[in-house]
């Protein structure tokens, strides 16, 4: 008797050999015990001699009107539950290793290519473009609305146009 209460689940030993163990043990020391009072004893040292004390907690708490069965049912449940949130994932550190050098220096190529862009394709950037665009706008808009009227700095462009 002694040896079936003092049985505990080993380091590394599989839920199906400690249920096993206290089976064999349970068989060795009540040969004559009926099924009910074998099932009790059996799911009370299962439970008391689980190395998993949060497995333990679960079982108390879960399996309270369970036979032995049942509650050998849940543990091996809650250990799979446990080893699949277990899988390691691996340890990836991301170091920043900002060289600014090295952002001017994308930034002088990406001009670069914008540039050659241009040259090949003979555009100007559109930038320069909008800005030309927006400012003849604004100077039509401007004659159109004075009537060929000399304003502004026009009136000195003329000034020096004029020969002497």
């Amino acid at each position: 008797m002694q040896r079936f209460d003092s049985r505990r689940q080993g380091d590394g030993e599989t839920l199906a050999f400690y249920e096993q163990a206290l089976r064999t043990i349970q068989r060795e020391v009540w040969p004559n015990a009926n099924a009910q009072s074998k099932d009790s004893a059996l799911k009370r040292r299962f439970i008391a001699g689980l190395a998993n004390p949060e497995m333990q907690q679960f079982l108390r708490l879960h399996a309270k009107t369970d036979d032995f069965a049942n509650t050998v049912a849940k543990a091996r449940q809650f250990q799979d539950v446990h080893e699949l949130a277990k899988v390691k994932k691996p340890n990836i550190r991301m170091a920043e290793n900002r060289d600014h050098s090295s952002d001017n220096q994308i930034q002088l190529v990406l001009d670069g290519l914008q540039h050659v862009l241009e040259t090949v394709l003979g555009k100007q950037p559109s930038n320069v473009r909008n800005a030309q665009a927006n400012s003849e706008s604004r100077s039509e808009n401007k004659n159109r609305k004075n009537n060929g009227k000399i304003t502004g700095h026009n009136h000195l462009r003329e000034a020096f146009e004029k020969p002497h």
